[in-house]
């Protein structure tokens, strides 16, 4: 996809879209808690993996139906976020130049698995 200067370029909180984005960090569960549930029981749709391929892990969270359609990949402590339309880079921490390739040609493949996934999981009200 051309995203990647270097093969040595590491991106940290990086944020394709306009400069520095806000450093990873775990989305805060609780804020889809309603009266009567426990964690454990919404934990899972929170957080749906669409696909699990090698050591990587896609998912997206459940309270980002306002923003595009994207993707994020995590492997072991490092993670990315990546738009669906066009299929680009939003912001990484952690993984380095080849590894990038990888998951570009990765999210290129699955785009409509990950669209589908997207549509069902978090359908547009407009």
């Amino acid at each position: 996809m051309g995203q990647v200067e270097s093969q040595g370029e590491r991106c940290d909180g990086l944020n394709r879209r306009g400069g520095l984005g806000a450093a990873f960090s775990n989305r805060n569960a609780g804020s889809g808690l309603r009266a009567g549930k426990r964690l454990s029981e919404l934990h899972v749709g929170l957080v749906p993996t669409i696909l699990r391929t090698g050591p990587y892990r896609f998912f997206f969270y459940s309270n980002e139906a306002a923003e595009p359609p994207h993707v994020h990949v995590q492997r072991d402590r490092k993670l990315a976020k990546y738009w669906l339309f066009p299929v680009s880079l939003a912001r990484c921490s952690g993984f380095r130049g080849p590894e990038l390739g990888t998951l570009d040609s990765l999210v290129q493949a699955n785009r409509d698995r990950f669209l589908e996934a997207w549509n069902e999981h978090l359908p547009r009200s407009d």
